[in-house]
């Protein structure tokens, strides 16, 4: 099953720059939380935008109230996917609207990666509370003060004491947050797609400094390449516990080990190479499901590749 989402257009209807016009960027993040990743070490699995220019891509410079922006195709677009059998299946997109001013890009491009490694170390810590109605509410608090801490320390370590001395002076404007929202879904489903928007309100109604909508779009498709998919995660599996099991022998005995152990790693071998066939033969047969059934991130599902191509 995939599940991507599409940031579709921001609209201003307030905003506290003056004349000049408000600069606007996105900070976003999804993050997965399945089986497959609570099962692992990193409980809370990340996507984001990956292009260079992600950490400070302005939607639109000099956005008036009124205004309305496409959002770039660099940051428009987040795709992930889930197993349909997984009794879990739950997303949560975080995003931050700022407004650049005079920050340099390297200090903005700490802050990002900040944010970016904070919001699922921060979630993954407080998953049982956010399951609990009592105290989602004071974890979502705590998960946005730990994150806010961690992108202002990374953005405070890279800028140097000539920066500090002019923000001191007032001769530069630091960039600064509009406002942080956040969505989440439980149990992603086809009945999950839809559209939705995200308000970045700052200050408090009805005295807005600032106020923004971001129009969105969730869509959840079928994985035609599942079972494909899901032989080949069989496989790797079944190779990895082999390979735990000779790490165990070996580990166990100095020298020449036993021979009910050499007995023993014998069939682990011979097994090995049963499993390691088996592992190639679904590989290609997921690749050639996969070029079939191209799906391109954020499109929205599987689509059929020409098969004359």
């Amino acid at each position: 099953m995939y599940a991507d989402l599409a940031l579709q257009q921001l609209q201003c209807n307030r905003q506290s720059d003056g004349s000049g016009g408000c600069n606007p960027y996105l900070w976003v993040v999804l993050l997965q939380i399945d089986t497959d990743t609570l099962g692992s070490g990193t409980p809370v699995a990340a996507v984001y935008p990956v292009d260079p220019s992600a950490a400070r891509l302005v939607v639109k410079a000099g956005m008036k109230a009124g205004d309305t922006a496409i959002i770039p195709g660099e940051v428009a677009y987040l795709g992930v996917h889930f197993r349909s059998d997984a009794p879990e299946r739950d997303l949560i997109l975080i995003a931050a609207l700022l407004d650049q001013h005079d920050t340099s890009w390297s200090a903005m491009a700490a802050g990002y990666a900040a944010f970016l490694e904070a919001a699922p170390t921060e979630v993954g810590k407080h998953l049982l509370e956010l399951q609990d109605p009592a105290l989602k509410e004071q974890a979502i608090n705590e998960i946005t003060d730990k994150i806010n801490q961690q992108v202002s320390n990374a953005i405070e370590s890279k800028l140097s004491w000539w920066d500090k001395l002019q923000i001191a002076a007032h001769v530069q404007t630091p960039d600064r947050v509009i406002a942080s929202v956040h969505q989440d879904w439980e149990g992603v489903a086809p009945a999950s797609a839809g559209s939705f928007s995200l308000d970045f309100p700052s200050g408090s109604a009805p005295n807005l400094t600032d106020d923004f909508v971001l129009s969105c779009r969730l869509l959840v498709s079928d994985d035609p390449c599942e079972a494909q998919a899901a032989a080949v995660k069989e496989f790797q599996e079944a190779i990895a516990n082999i390979e735990g099991r000779a790490k165990q022998l070996n580990s166990g005995h100095g020298g020449e080990p036993p021979a009910q152990v050499q007995a023993e790693l014998d069939q682990l071998a011979s097994e090995m190479l049963k499993e390691r066939a088996k592992l190639e033969d679904a590989e290609i047969a997921l690749e050639k499901c996969r070029k079939w059934n191209v799906t391109p991130v954020g499109t929205g599902g599987p689509v059929k590749a020409d098969p004359k191509a």
